[in-house]
C-alpha cells in the first residue's frame, strides 16, 4: 500500500458509522483500492501511477457504473493533506447512498 492508502485506511478499517469498508476488494473483474460493498461504493486514490490514464480510468468507472457502483476517485494529495476529513466527507457519502 501507498502511503496515502495507509493513512486512509487507518481511518476507515475500524468501520465509522457502522459501515464495512474493504481494501483492495475485488469487483466485476477490477481490484479497487477501497469499497464500501452496501453503499456499492469504490473508492480509488489516483497517485502518480494515473499520470496519462485518465480515458482508461473513465472507462473503467465506467463499465463499474453500469454493475451499480458509484467511483470516487481522489489524488494521493488529498489524503495526505486531509486524511481525516477525507474519510468523514467518503462515510458521508456511503450513508448518503443508503438512505436514497
Amino acid at each position: 500500500m501507498t502511503l496515502a492508502e495507509r493513512l486512509l485506511w487507518e481511518k476507515l478499517k475500524d468501520s465509522p458509522g457502522g459501515l464495512r469498508f474493504r481494501r483492495q476488494h475485488p469487483v466485476g473483474g477490477f481490484i479497487l483500492d477501497f469499497t464500501c460493498a452496501s453503499a456499492m461504493l469504490g473508492i480509488e486514490l489516483d497517485g502518480d501511477s494515473h499520470d496519462g490514464k485518465m480515458e482508461s480510468d473513465a472507462s473503467r468507472d465506467a463499465k463499474l457504473a453500469l454493475m451499480g457502483w458509484k467511483m470516487i476517485r481522489l489524488p494521493n494529495s488529498q489524503v495526505l493533506n486531509e486524511a481525516h476529513e477525507t474519510a468523514e466527507w467518503l462515510v458521508d457519502m456511503c450513508q448518503k447512498r443508503l438512505e436514497d
